[in-house]
């Protein structure tokens, strides 16, 4: 009697434990939205993958929208416009991510690693961008937090749409996107570095979700 009580419970393990290795190694989040054919022919190859892992490590964010800035800002880097590749341009920015000189103070990363911070620099600059985006709500998931991080990075509500315009264009029809991070998660991603304004934000947020 006790062995085939064990044998049952042996014949369980096995049945569930398939099922629990599964699960382990589903992503907790939506895939990630495809690049539409789009994308691929106006993002420059290099950089797509750089927009794809910045927003996915720094804060699971839309790569697209991400993309959608820099897109808006300086065509990829391809502009030629004062202030992309060198100097300022008429209101102060810089790089092809369009920085102010104190916003990129608060949020610069180093994107490629090489022990330098490079508003000019393609990667670092996009890396950068998405640092502020995250910390301003767009790794949460909605499109009101999404609009409120890149009216943060432009205060212009014609610059949000303009972006997010770009963003749809870039991402394949029904393919996922990702759901966002909470902000404990947010506070514990090495990857995102906070001013100590924004620190605060997303500590408020645990203590009164929206």
């Amino acid at each position: 009697m006790r062995l085939a009580r064990w044998a049952g419970i042996l014949l369980v393990l096995v049945l569930l434990i398939p099922a629990f290795v599964i699960v382990a190694l589903e992503e907790p989040r939506a895939e990630a939205a495809i690049p539409s054919d789009f994308a691929l022919s106006d993002i420059p190859a290099g950089l797509l993958p750089v927009y794809r892992e910045a927003a996915k490590q720094t804060c699971d964010m839309p790569w697209e929208v991400l993309a959608g800035v820099g897109g808006i800002e300086s065509s990829h880097g391809r502009s030629t416009a004062p202030g992309v590749h060198s100097g300022t341009n008429s209101a102060g920015a810089a790089g092809p991510m369009q920085f102010m000189p104190g916003t990129w103070q608060a949020y610069k990363v180093d994107g490629d690693k090489d022990g330098d911070t490079d508003v000019y620099d393609p990667v670092d600059s996009i890396w950068s961008a998405a640092n502020l985006l995250c910390a301003n709500g767009a790794g949460e998931g909605s499109e009101d937090r999404i609009r409120d991080a890149l009216f943060a990075y432009n205060h212009s509500q014609q610059y949000v749409q303009d972006v997010l315009n770009l963003a749809a264009r870039y991402r394949a029809a029904g393919s996922g996107v990702g759901q966002g991070a909470d902000a404990t998660a947010l506070l514990a991603n090495p990857n995102l570095v906070l001013t100590p304004r924004a620190r605060k934000d997303l500590e408020d947020r645990i203590i009164s979700p929206k």
